[in-house]
């Protein structure tokens, strides 16, 4: 396999290893309410003047906000080895989740590690979402997760892939209201050292917790 041609899709599909619990939704939900109650206000008032012989002030709108570019939380490249490449780059809200995903690969093409981050509206949807996600990692890997020091709360699982084509250890931890996944793949037999994999973990969840406010 080529890595350098690994595409944005291929990224696409590794980082959707996460699930999103409806918790994450939830602000999306107040926000149309509380944009519904807004216009009903609005149109009062507009009513209310016009009938007192005032003319309405004309109506303006603020400027949609940019989406947040949550790929300055991702860890540079040299943090996870030497000659590392990131085929296909960094993608932003992966699965159309805030957040971010890359893929990091060696040079060889026989170790790969894909960092997914995604972003929740508060720390209590994070932690949720956590709590889902830690039970569906045999999806991803045989080793049975266990608990790690990493971030706010943390497993990690040490196996193979369920069709033991590829190692695969898995750490799975929250961060503030972020929510992390690292994958790092390798040769059957060679799967990567534990300790290298929590390193790696802690470096990414001190980056985040530097980067992003808790609310």
């Amino acid at each position: 396999m080529d890595i350098a041609r690994l595409s944005a899709t291929s990224l696409a599909v590794a980082a959707l290893v996460i699930g999103v619990t409806a918790s994450g939704c939830s602000k999306g939900d107040d926000s149309k309410s509380e944009s519904s109650t807004s216009s009903a206000a609005s149109s009062t008032t507009s009513a209310e003047a016009t009938s007192s012989g005032e003319s309405a002030p004309p109506e303006t709108s603020a400027a949609p906000a940019e989406p947040a570019d949550y790929g300055k939380l991702l860890l540079p490249p040299a943090d996870m080895g030497d000659d590392t490449q990131t085929p296909g780059g960094v993608q932003l809200n992966p699965g159309g989740n805030p957040g971010a995903a890359q893929v990091y690969a060696s040079s060889d093409g026989k170790q790969k590690i894909i960092d997914t981050i995604l972003v929740f509206p508060d720390v209590a949807a994070a932690a949720s979402n956590f709590d889902s996600n830690s039970k569906t990692m045999n999806e991803v890997t045989t080793g049975a997760p266990e608990p790690v020091e990493v971030g706010d709360q943390g497993v990690m699982a040490i196996g193979t892939s369920p069709d033991g084509t590829k190692s695969v250890t898995v750490v799975l931890f929250s961060q503030g209201k972020a929510l992390v996944s690292l994958n790092f793949e390798g040769e059957p037999n060679d799967p990567v050292p534990p300790d290298v994999a929590k390193d790696i973990a802690t470096k990414q969840a001190a980056l985040i917790a530097d980067g992003l406010p808790e609310e």
